[in-house]
């Protein structure tokens, strides 16, 4: 599949965009702030925002998104864009002649074939990726030309052609150093004899290797890479150290992906506030993630406007509550698979004066997953208003009842007395977040619904909302604007092997994801995303929050342009003026 944003992170694995100029190499170092160290830098098994920032610097994918033109794909290791055959149920890529390895290898065909083996291996510890080779029957090498590979899929597919930005092409030297997976071909991995491959005692000596987690954090794999810079430094919670490769394969290439004008990029890890601030006005970092109320701080401080700019652009990503909705998996109370309480908790909170009280600037009120840059946003539904009374009378009809007079509502639940009581899990990464946590909280306490705030760090939060051990959770998920593809989250097929979080399933809506991922009537499928995103807003799988703007501190010294898609600056692209 080429699920929904295309991927959770999928605005951040083009980090490049297309056009350029002259190679012009500086002495530039610049520091990033980031809010939280990657678990795991793994090149196909960790999916993290930051992990994708920084390996995107590291390794090379054959197209990435293009951070200038939203919606389109440009080539990195490829030559040109995807070329269609068979109506598009086959795409060739020809690999760059002067693409190698840091040794001076060159980069073949037999490299990306070892690296679609590596993400289709059902040993292989990366679910989130594997469900985008559903339309994909066999990659091949094209017979007497190692530079060039073919892509075959089932059936037209609105995202074939940009199969080539899934993953970073691997080493297969590196990454299959006794050659186990060049006995297979890569269509052995994605038929329907796959699953059985589990069985070979190669296969899980290779898997049992290539998921080590060593694999995410030492430099002797991760700077196996081809990508213009290479880490050669990471202390542990304080910062990670890029240095410009000098013998990059692409260094004389036009083109913003191909370029390296810092000589160091320093990822410092600097989590609270204040201290971000201080450092600011110290001129300390040079790029930064700002919370809210930072944002505001900073724009009220002399020394940091005379300094850095403060912009404020808009993201294609969407902020939202998910409902554990399958609570059977995890040990949970059931609470949210009625849809009445779904809707009853977004009619309980008002979403519209919160949103205005903690932002400096207009946000928008999100009632879909899809950006509302993509054209396939439906712009025809209606938000939920506030109405506690309403959300009261919803929650009536699903059972729950004050009966005590305590205030809490309460429901039998598998013949036991259960007061409506929820942990609601977050990542505690700024003080607006902690201030709308405890809004919701008082609010939903007015219509008889006790919330208890969970504060996670970021490597005890996501394994727990991936294997459905939550009842509520604030997330934010990445979109793309490329045509939108709602099966790995939305389908039920994509729960527990996709990122399918709620448990949501209904299906009329599988069949419409269904016929929207390979309907080639532009009008026709329109019509099929709109429904799809009507009845997901009636259903409240999550309450669909709002579109966030990135709030971001960049020195004035830099030549930064700021551009429509995350990461908005392009990190190896920035001077000093």
């Amino acid at each position: 599949m080429m699920p929904k944003r295309f991927f959770y992170a999928l605005l951040l694995l083009g980090l490049w965009g297309c056009s350029g100029g002259e190679q012009q190499l500086t002495e530039d170092v610049i520091t990033i702030q980031i809010e939280s160290e990657p678990p795991s830098l793994h090149p196909t098994n960790a999916r993290t925002t930051y992990r994708d920032l920084i390996l995107g610097l590291v390794q090379q994918r054959l197209h990435v998104l293009d951070i200038t033109a939203p919606g389109k794909i440009t080539p990195m290791l490829a030559v040109g864009d995807p070329a269609p055959l068979n109506d598009g149920q086959s795409y060739s890529i020809r690999i760059h002649e002067d693409a190698t390895w840091p040794d001076g290898e060159p980069i073949t065909s037999a490299d990306v074939l070892f690296t679609m083996k590596a993400i289709a291996c059902p040993l292989t510890n990366n679910r989130a990726q594997k469900g985008y080779l559903e339309f994909v029957t066999d990659v091949r090498a094209e017979e007497g030309d190692d530079k060039t590979v073919v892509l075959d899929f089932s059936e037209y597919y609105m995202n074939n052609q940009n199969i080539s930005i899934l993953s970073y092409i691997l080493d297969r030297r590196k990454y299959d150093p006794d050659s186990i997976l060049a006995n297979y071909e890569v269509a052995d991995f994605l038929g329907e004899e796959a699953d059985s491959l589990a069985a070979q005692e190669d296969i899980q000596q290779w898997a049992t290797f290539f998921n080590d987690g060593k694999l995410g954090t030492d430099p002797e794999w991760l700077n196996s890479g081809s990508g213009p810079y290479e880490i050669t430094e990471w202390i542990p919670e304080q910062r990670i150290v890029l240095n410009r490769r000098e013998n990059y394969w692409g260094s004389d290439l036009p083109g913003y992906v191909h370029r390296a004008y810092p000589k160091t990029l320093i990822f410092k890890i600097i989590r609270e506030d204040a201290s971000l601030e201080l450092q600011i006005k110290e001129q300390q970092v040079d790029v930064a993630n700002l919370s809210i109320q930072s944002s505001k701080n900073l724009s009220e401080s002399e020394l940091a406007t005379a300094n850095y700019d403060l912009i404020r652009p808009a993201k294609s990503s969407i902020a939202l509550i998910v409902w554990n909705m399958r609570p059977e998996s995890g040990s949970r109370d059931s609470l949210f698979q009625d849809v009445r309480v779904r809707r009853a908790m977004s009619y309980a909170l008002p979403i519209d004066s919160m949103l205005a009280q903690n932002f400096a600037l207009p946000q928008q009120r999100a009632v879909s997953p899809v950006s509302p840059s993509n054209p396939d946003h439906n712009d025809t539904i209606s938000t939920i208003p506030h109405d506690p009374v309403y959300a009261r009378q919803l929650l009536e009809e699903a059972g729950w009842a004050d009966t005590d007079g305590n205030g809490v509502l309460e429901k039998m639940i598998d013949g036991e007395l259960k007061e409506f009581e929820f942990s609601m899990m977050f990542s505690p990464n700024s003080q607006a977040v902690k201030d709308m946590m405890n809004r919701f909280e008082e609010e939903l306490a007015k219509v008889g619904i006790r919330m208890i705030q969970e504060e996670l760090s970021l490597q005890q939060y996501l394994p727990q909302v991936i294997g459905h051990q939550f009842d509520a959770a604030l997330f934010a998920m990445g979109s793309s604007d490329l045509p939108y593809d709602f099966k790995q989250v939305y389908h039920s097929e994509s729960w527990g092997g996709g990122s399918n979080l709620f448990g949501y399933r209904d299906a009329e809506v599988d069949e419409w994801i269904d016929q929207a991922r390979v309907e080639k009537d532009p009008e026709v499928r329109k019509d099929l995303v709109d429904k799809i995103q009507a009845q997901l807003y009636y259903d409240q799988p999550a309450l669909f929050f709002f579109h966030p703007r990135s709030e971001m501190a960049i020195h004035k010294k830099l030549n930064a342009e700021i551009h429509p898609v995350a990461p908005h600056v392009l990190l190896n692209t920035l001077r000093e003026e």
